[in-house]
Formats: C-alpha cells, structure tokens, sequence
C-alpha cells in the first residue's frame, strides 16, 4: 500500500528526545541523536524549550510484508536491512527510511522521489 503520511519533525538535545512522551498513535523514528521525525502526527509537543517543531509534509509510506521488504533491500539496496526498527540510506538509489517491525515493514521516501522510486522497483506495496 502507498500512502501520504503525515510527519512532524522534532530538535531538540538528546536527553530531552529521550524523555519526551510522543503522542500514542504516531510513531517516533530517531532519525538523529537530536532529531526525531513522528509520523502519523500532526503537532507535537516541543520536549524542551528551545526544541524546534515543524510539519514535515511531502513523505509517502509504502506498506510491505517482511517477505516483500527482504526481497526489496536483496535487490535494491546495498547496506542490511536493520533486524527490528529504523535504517536509513539509498534504495534502488533513492534516499529512504526504513522502518523494520514483526508484521510489516514501511519504506518512507519523499514525494519528490516517489515515481523514481516506482520506476526503479517497480510495484512495492503489499
């Protein structure tokens, strides 16, 4: 499945990052020591005062099987597949994130590079 994702990004210092309680239904990718990217949210609340907040608009979510994101990173990737959470770099050439969980894998690209994408991979979504 290919969808648009709404997505906050989050600086602020390490410590204040890991303390900070996120909204329960968006999910906290720690894309940076100081920088979070909370997708599936709309605002956040900054952890620290001096903390920078701000919508990060122009992502797109591709929802795949474990098997479809094996096979993806096998062909497309040059760098492993992380075991369980967020890795990051080019796939198929094209700078992603992906984001590694028991029962489905999400690849994140930015929009601009979504038909780019497609064309290199071709069909990715389950």
């Amino acid at each position: 499945m290919r969808e648009a994702v709404a997505a906050v990004r989050v600086a602020a210092t390490a410590e204040a990052l890991d303390a900070a309680r996120w909204p329960a239904d968006a999910t906290a990718l720690r894309v940076a020591p100081d920088e979070v990217l909370l997708l599936d949210a709309l605002d956040a609340t900054p952890p620290e005062p001096h903390a920078i907040v701000f919508g990060d608009t122009g992502w797109v979510r591709f929802v795949l099987t474990p098997e479809q994101g094996r096979a993806l990173m096998a062909g497309g990737a040059a760098w492993p597949p992380p075991a369980e959470g967020l890795g990051q770099g080019l796939v198929a050439g094209i700078p992603a994130k992906v984001h590694v969980a028991d029962d489905r894998w999400w690849v994140l690209v930015q929009a601009v590079f979504v038909d780019e994408f497609e064309e290199r991979v071709g069909e990715v979504s389950a």
